[in-house]
């Protein structure tokens, strides 16, 4: 993925007119898109994405511009029609989404209207084609950004006993009860984790992990499927049942995964297992607080110097 970061942030702000966020192009059109885009001044390609990317995340790659476009490749349409109408849903109109396809043909361009796309471009583009479809969200006035609450929390342990899991229901719950916030609890776990047994409830048939290897199918309802609901009103994501149920996740789509979750509850609460894993490495990337637990039995020898040992 190619991104223009050092050059927009050294731009002036009056500059950053308009941001875009290219999903799944392949590289040849990105690279003419680029180039043609490049014709309008303070427009900017930021980033091209996979298909996983949620509406969280445009919206912050795109937060410091006037006027937000995603362009998404049609040529795979079905999946191209869901990605269009997960941004359509989620970013509340304050992105303006283009459809790219080779693929011209009626049919073709009325799909990507309906999905939600405001502008159709042929590919290979055309410059006239891509400067008056810049043109037209120059001339608009820009759209409020929706503010996005979610904050996701990772808590560890320097070992293993060290009461994790018991602080993290016991924040979960308190943010809930106390603070009145949509509140959710993770187990990572990679198996048998203690979530659903503190909280005095049965094992759910899905898994955390389970929903991760569903990314592609993610959404609010299917979100819904996975859960267990507590009396208090938290709701949980539960570790899985067997030992080795996974023994590979792709880091990216944990990522995805609980950015998404992000979109839906004010906090994620992540419980990691004690260790730095791959795993939990991808769900620290995406949190705004890290919490480290050292029980005060942990061995620690000084030196006459006042300095640790270990």
């Amino acid at each position: 993925m190619a991104t223009q970061a050092t050059t927009i942030q050294g731009s002036r702000s009056a500059e950053l007119r308009i941001g875009i966020v290219c999903i799944n192009v392949d590289p040849v059109s990105r690279d003419a898109l680029e180039t043609l885009v490049g014709q309008t001044p303070g427009a900017h390609i930021v980033d091209n994405v996979d298909w996983m990317v949620t509406p969280r995340e445009v919206l912050r790659m795109l937060e410091q511009f006037q006027h937000r476009v995603c362009v998404i490749d049609f040529d795979e349409a079905e999946e191209s029609a869901r990605v269009t109408r997960k941004l359509r849903e989620g970013c509340e109109n304050s992105v303006t989404l283009f459809a790219a396809s080779s693929d011209s043909r009626p049919d073709q361009i009325i799909g990507a209207m309906r999905a939600g796309c405001s502008e159709f471009l042929v590919k290979p583009f055309h410059a006239d084609q891509v400067v008056e479809a810049l043109g037209h969200i120059a001339s608009r006035q820009p759209a409020k950004l929706p503010v996005k609450k979610g904050r996701i929390v990772t808590l560890m342990g320097a070992k293993g006993g060290s009461g994790v899991t018991a602080l993290a229901v016991h924040l979960a719950q308190s943010l809930g009860q106390r603070h009145n916030q949509r509140c959710l609890l993770v187990d990572q776990h990679p198996a048998l984790g203690e979530v659903s047994l503190f909280l005095g409830l049965g094992r759910h048939q899905y898994s955390f992990y389970e929903l991760v290897h569903n990314m592609e199918r993610l959404d609010s309802e299917l979100l819904q499927g996975f859960l267990l609901k507590h009396s208090s009103g938290l709701h949980v994501l539960d570790a899985p049942q067997a030992m080795q149920a996974y023994q590979s996740t792709p880091s990216d789509a944990i990522e995805h995964t609980l950015t998404f979750l992000a979109e839906n509850y004010d906090f994620v609460i992540v419980d990691t297992p004690p260790g730095l894993s791959e795993d939990s490495a991808a769900a620290i990337r995406q949190s705004e607080r890290l919490a480290i637990i050292i029980p005060l039995s942990f061995p620690q020898f000084i030196t006459r110097s006042g300095r640790s040992s270990i």
